[in-house]
């Protein structure tokens, strides 16, 4: 289970922590917003100035998207949308990506399944996998 981030039309996964533009109106280079994954699945969101999340002002510049929700943020100007990706759900490829077993890429558009951690694996390499190398999940449908 995973969020992502979309901005511009570029999707990019939150991972531990993921940080989103440079606020330039501070004086010390900041994030303007930054996402940390909690290991319950929810999403901490850090704001460098002022930003709301889902039109309600973010309060000591901190606010939580909940897991399997998503939000609409806006900072400094900016709109970042955080989606909601369930675990291991089929999607196409996004260029760059790297299958967890084999190390291979994968094609941009290439079908692949996400595990619960955000692992990426080809179609084949997830029908081989005993479980996933990142957290240890077996594939979604078998048993542990």
């Amino acid at each position: 289970m995973v969020h992502e981030i979309v901005r511009d039309g570029q999707r990019l996964a939150v991972g531990e922590t993921t940080e989103i533009g440079q606020a330039a109106a501070l004086p010390v280079a900041a994030p303007l917003l930054r996402f940390h994954r909690l290991s319950n699945g929810d999403v901490v969101v850090i704001a460098a100035g002022a930003a709301t999340l889902d039109g309600t002002p973010l309060l000591g510049h901190l606010g939580i998207i909940a897991w399997g929700s998503g939000a609409v943020l806006r900072a400094a100007g900016e709109r970042v949308e955080v989606r909601w990706q369930a675990a291991g759900t089929r999607r196409p490829a996004q260029a760059g990506e790297r299958c967890r077993v084999c190390f291979g890429a994968c094609a941009a558009g290439e079908p692949v399944t996400l595990c619960a951690c955000a692992a990426v694996f080809h179609d084949a390499c997830d029908r081989v996998r005993i479980n996933c190398p990142g957290c240890g999940a077996p594939p979604q449908g078998r048993p542990a």
